[in-house]
């Protein structure tokens, strides 16, 4: 079914991509100074190629200012800034297929919902692969529903498929679970299938051959072949110790205090299938829920927000889509577009909340690197306590982060520290004063782009003292 009387709503769903787009500007610093954001950015400036990593092709597409930034000659803060945008300006381009090309709001409202449901912490987060792997699933999705109109030939709808499935399922595992999921869901309905039986037959083929090349490339992952084993090779123990986890407990607590418009999108959709005896599709969200819950039940144990939260938005789409596809279509216009507006309005005042604690680790980062000029240190560490902990929320990428943000300051040298427990600063910090430390071992002057970075090759790592002082987060003093 289509939404009914759709402009108001399109607009709606573009706002806030618009919104998601200025809050990349406002935070450009909080989110480049954060993990994987400065990891990348250093990598690919220093090696000057782009940084795919656990086969996840998809995500070339946010390297490419980095990237060409280098090539250019671009300052650093031009690139940085331009980084950060890049993610949501990615996902602005596709909202604006989605909503004006394919002409499709409810595929607009669907991703609407992915990218603010769950998200708080995570969109200060950029680099988790996924958000890109959705938004490259919704152009997917655009073009399979846009079919319908048999504007060109099968023979050209399968080149343009091919590639966008391809980059949809490889540049995220969890893209397992969820394409399959919509690709079920809209083919086995007679209103959303634009395909004769024999072309969704060779598209579904084309599907699980893309699929299965994924789930054999993930065995060669270092970093994905571990959890895709606790996934898929378990014991009834494992789903009782899964259901058991703090993940699992905080996630369903979570759910009553922080994510509460997914259950009540989930429910509402659910009841509105009952009514009108929509029994597949119902058969169909809730055995793909139990299946997503059951891996990331499998897979994590711990509930850290800004990762968590990442990983669980993909399942906002099997939790909202029969509100979408079934609910908002029998919804009054004037009560879906409040309803939306309600939701995606207060989602972003959680995000903006989230924003105080990123802004307030920028400043100890900087903070940091002011005090290491006062006691004229160009490279120094810091223990950590747990404190300091909570106040950084990761600190392996504080080697890069630091150095980027001291690149950006002007530094000359740059200046960098890092985070780590007594013993392993001890096995850290080596006598060769012509390397620092970086994220996973140690970096050579001679490896980084001298057009952005210079470090001092003179002297070693030293301990920052004093305390900077920090009033934030109840927190005050950090060795």
């Amino acid at each position: 079914m289509k939404i009914p009387h759709p402009l108001f709503l399109k607009y709606t769903v573009l706002t806030l991509f618009i919104l998601l787009l200025a809050g990349s500007l406002i935070y450009y610093q909080e989110r480049m100074l954060f993990c994987d954001a400065s990891h990348m950015t250093l990598r690919i400036l220093n090696t000057g190629q782009l940084l795919i990593g656990e086969y996840r092709y998809g995500s070339f597409i946010t390297h490419l200012v980095p990237f060409f930034g280098n090539k250019l000659h671009w300052s650093l803060p031009t690139i940085v800034l331009w980084y950060s945008l890049s993610f949501n300006l990615f996902y602005l381009a596709v909202c604006l297929l989605l909503l004006f090309v394919f002409r499709n709001p409810a595929l607009g409202l669907l991703m609407a919902f992915y990218y603010t449901l769950f998200a708080g912490d995570t969109y200060f987060w950029t680099n988790n692969e996924i958000h890109q792997a959705i938004a490259w699933m919704f152009l997917l999705f655009g073009l399979v529903l846009h079919f319908r109109q048999r504007r060109y030939a099968f023979g050209w709808h399968v080149l343009l498929f091919l590639p966008l499935a391809f980059l949809s399922l490889f540049t995220h595992p969890l893209m397992l679970i969820v394409v399959p999921f919509l690709w079920t869901f809209f083919i086995t309905d007679a209103c959303s299938n634009p395909y004769r039986s024999k072309e969704a037959v060779v598209l579904s083929m084309a599907l699980m051959l893309i699929i299965v090349a994924k789930y054999r490339v993930i065995q060669y992952s270092g970093y994905d072949a571990p959890r895709a084993r606790h996934a898929t090779h378990f014991s009834l123990a494992d789903i009782g110790t899964g259901i058991r986890s703090e993940m699992s407990l905080t996630f369903f607590r979570r759910l009553l205090t922080h994510y509460y418009f997914v259950p009540f999108l989930f429910f509402a959709g659910l009841y509105t299938a009952v009514k009108h005896r929509r029994y597949r599709k119902l058969a169909m969200v809730l055995a793909f829920s139990l299946a997503y819950y059951q891996a990331m039940a499998l897979t994590f144990k711990d509930f850290v927000p800004f990762y968590m939260e990442s990983e669980w938005m993909p399942f906002t789409l099997i939790g909202a889509a029969l509100f979408v596809f079934e609910t908002a279509p029998r919804m009054q216009p004037r009560n879906l577009l409040l309803l939306t507006i309600f939701i995606l309005g207060t989602r972003l005042v959680y995000m903006g909340a989230a924003a105080e604690k990123f802004t307030a680790r920028k400043e100890w980062l900087f903070g940091v690197l002011q005090k290491m000029k006062q006691q004229d240190l160009h490279k120094g560490y810091l223990y950590r306590d747990e404190a300091l902990k909570a106040l950084l929320i990761a600190d392996w990428a504080l080697p890069a982060e630091s150095l980027l943000a001291s690149a950006l300051k002007g530094d000359h040298p740059n200046l960098t520290f890092c985070v780590d427990t007594r013993e392993n600063m001890n096995k850290r910090v080596t006598g060769n004063r012509k390397e620092i430390i970086d994220s996973f071992g140690p970096l050579s002057g001679n490896e980084l782009n001298r057009f952005y970075f210079a470090i001092d090759t003179t002297s070693g790592y030293s301990l920052v003292l004093p305390a900077v002082e920090k009033e934030t987060a109840g927190i005050n003093k950090h060795p």
